[in-house]
């Protein structure tokens, strides 16, 4: 495990094969312009812690007369040797790989493109909330598959998996017996975590990924403190399908900071609107998160959607998140919220995570 502190431009897009990179150590609005919300709110499920004309063959008469006469005899075409009758070349190349948009001044230091037929470890603890070698846990979880009640699915290994190239977090609506927590599920998904693998402390993010969509859906890719304290917290993208304290319900991208320590935490938050019917959750999209020493930015496809200051947080601007943080990957449910348009299965698919330094 490499020691050296990270300084990274952090690069997401929903997909990632990588090194660890040393050890140590989800909530706003706006229809794609620039939005600072000032108002912190307190996050009561988190105390603990995409022309062609198409002809329509079927409606067409074609008659004999509409034909060229046949003008065709049995002579041999003296010229006919010389034509060339072989197909032409085929293009077999691969397609372009995703676009990138990674701010000028930076340059790779990480990725995962999760091109092995499992998850590395070596970069990412699998369906649980507990670090199999150290035994730390995610401040405030509720056992090792829950992370607090205000989720709905208990985390399992088989919603967790790699399939063609992606990292696939999967939610499903079925029967669950917990054992970490004890209890009856209705509702299972899938998590990973970089916790004393993968972290940086600013720079820029890049992750291509699909979400899902539907009310009772809550996806989100965040950020966590190695020092194992719950604040602070980055809420690079935290989708919910639904949230009731909201004025606008239904289909909301989170992009939010939670800093001060718990039990004193305070929001910044902001909103994406509808952003499933504007966006298309389920389109591949390169999400963005770029930190640097005394700024937070959010891109969309490489279009600045998002962005607070240090000095945004008033008296508070000492707060500023200042420390490594390790990622979180997951889909889940949320409790509280209805289960009427949700598709089951449904999948968080991840091309790959990129981190990024300054020169």
């Amino acid at each position: 495990m490499n020691s050296k502190a990270l300084i990274f431009f952090m690069v997401i897009s929903f997909s990632c094969s990588g090194n660890s990179v040393s050890q140590d150590s989800q909530s706003t609005d706006l229809p794609l312009e620039i939005q600072d919300s000032s108002t912190s709110i307190e996050d009561s499920t988190k105390t603990d812690p995409k022309e062609i004309e198409t002809l329509d063959v079927s409606t067409l008469e074609v008659s004999h007369s509409d034909l060229p006469a046949d003008t065709s005899s049995n002579e041999p075409d003296p010229d006919a040797s010389s034509l060339d009758t072989t197909s032409p070349p085929v293009d077999i190349s691969p397609p372009p790989p995703p676009q990138s948009f990674v701010p000028n001044g930076y340059v790779l230091e990480w990725e995962d493109t999760f091109d092995s037929p499992e998850i590395n470890t070596d970069n990412w603890v699998v369906a649980s909330l507990r670090d199999p070698i150290t035994g730390d846990l995610v401040p405030g979880a509720k056992g090792d598959h829950l992370l607090n009640y205000g989720y709905a699915g208990y985390i399992t290994e088989e919603d967790t998996y790699v399939e063609d190239g992606n990292l696939v977090l999967r939610n499903q609506k079925r029967s669950y017996e917990g054992k970490s927590p004890a209890g009856d599920f209705e509702y299972t998904s899938g998590w990973v975590m970089s916790m004393h693998r993968v972290f940086f402390n600013k720079g820029y993010m890049e992750i291509r990924a699909q979400f899902p969509s539907g009310d009772k859906v809550w996806p989100a890719m965040w950020l966590i403190s190695e020092d194992l304290v719950w604040c602070p917290e980055w809420d690079m993208w935290e989708y919910f399908g639904f949230r009731n304290e909201l004025e606008n319900q239904y289909d909301n991208m989170g992009t939010h900071l939670c800093y001060d320590g718990w039990p004193n935490q305070k929001w910044k938050s902001n909103w994406l609107k509808n952003f499933d019917a504007e966006h298309d959750c389920e389109a591949w999209h390169t999400y963005g998160f770029e930190w640097t020493e005394d700024e937070a930015r959010w891109y969309l496809d490489g279009v600045l959607v998002h962005s607070i200051s240090a000095i945004s947080l008033g008296s508070n601007q000492n707060l500023w998140p200042n420390e490594d943080m390790y990622i979180v990957l997951n889909n889940g449910q949320r409790t509280d919220s209805p289960d009427e348009t949700t598709t089951w299965p449904n999948y968080l698919k991840v091309d790959f995570v990129r981190l990024f330094q300054k020169e």
